[in-house]
């Protein structure tokens, strides 16, 4: 009986441990699944805060791309989406949409805007005439105003980017004295203004994700647009391959810069009489000749013709 009682003692001993161990390792399981689905949950809730912060078109048009990239492929070139697409990237705009659905976006506005205007001719009784011009006009009106808006957000990027080149010069020809190029254009890049920091940060990626200096640097120059930046690019490549000191061709590329930049201030300034001819010709002078001449005007006619009285 003692050995019984003690064989069964030891048993419901061993038992219970056995049952503590594994009680703790699913309880070590457990938390390790909770820890794990706090972590995805956690990811989720950041993409979620992530999608929040994109701009509304482009949450909208995020699950549209493909229906609209195929319709778009269908009814435009190859050349036409390539250079679309071009323009896209040099307005910056390559966040929101891209090529095809940017002409596909253009069409179906084109069609509505069109279709629209036609009801409201039909609706204000016109005549045939009145309603294919209204709805033709329309149409016309909305197929090109998206694309004027991207090529004014070009010239408008362009012309920031070709005022802060110079500057940018000075500050990246003082850092390759002492750094390295891929290094300078890091620091350049933290004391530039928005939009010369945004594209050098870009340069800096490509750099880090195993693009060449040159490759990175044409990218730049194709995003940009410029004739200043691609000589300079250009320059800047050749340079490399030839072993020439690298902050001489910079300082020459940033006076050369400055000199452009000041021929086309000249250049503007000697435009302006022409350009303001116009708006004269146009507002200014029949309003001054009808305060001039109004008063003067019923002395005439009674002089010409003295029946008549004003």
């Amino acid at each position: 009986m003692p050995f019984a009682s003690s064989l069964f003692a030891a048993v419901c001993a061993g038992l219970s441990v056995i049952f503590l161990v594994m009680g703790a390792g699913r309880r070590a399981k457990g938390d390790e699944v909770q820890q794990r689905m706090d972590r995805l949950l956690h990811r989720r809730s950041l993409i979620d805060q992530d999608e929040l912060h994109r701009p509304l078109m482009e949450r909208l048009l995020r699950p549209l791309r493909g229906k609209l990239d195929v319709f778009a492929r269908r009814f435009s070139s190859g050349n036409a989406l390539a250079k679309m697409q071009r323009a896209i990237d040099k307005a910056d705009l390559g966040s929101m949409f891209d090529a095809s659905t940017f002409m596909a976006l253009r069409f179906f506005a084109a069609c509505g805007v069109g279709l629209l205007f036609a009801i409201l001719a039909l609706l204000a009784r016109g005549g045939i005439f009145q309603v294919i011009l209204g709805g033709g006009g329309a149409a016309i009106a909305a197929y090109m105003l998206p694309l004027m808006w991207v090529n004014g957000k070009v010239k408008a990027r362009q012309h920031e980017i070709r005022s802060a080149l110079p500057d940018m010069l000075d500050m990246l020809t003082l850092c390759t004295g002492v750094m390295p190029l891929d290094r300078a254009l890091a620091r350049v890049a933290a004391n530039s203004p928005p939009i010369m920091r945004n594209e050098l940060n870009r340069v800096s990626f490509d750099l880090h994700t195993g693009s060449y200096m040159e490759e990175a640097l044409q990218r730049f120059a194709e995003r940009v647009g410029l004739d200043e930046m691609s000589t300079l690019v250009a320059t800047i490549n050749q340079s490399r391959q030839l072993g020439v000191p690298l902050e001489k061709v910079l300082r020459e590329q940033s006076a050369d810069m400055r000199v452009r930049r000041r021929q086309r201030a000249e250049k503007l300034a000697r435009e302006a009489p022409i350009k303001m001819m116009f708006p004269l010709v146009i507002f200014v002078f029949p309003p001054l000749f009808i305060v001039l001449l109004g008063p003067s005007i019923p002395q005439i006619l009674h002089a010409v013709a003295p029946g008549i009285h004003l």
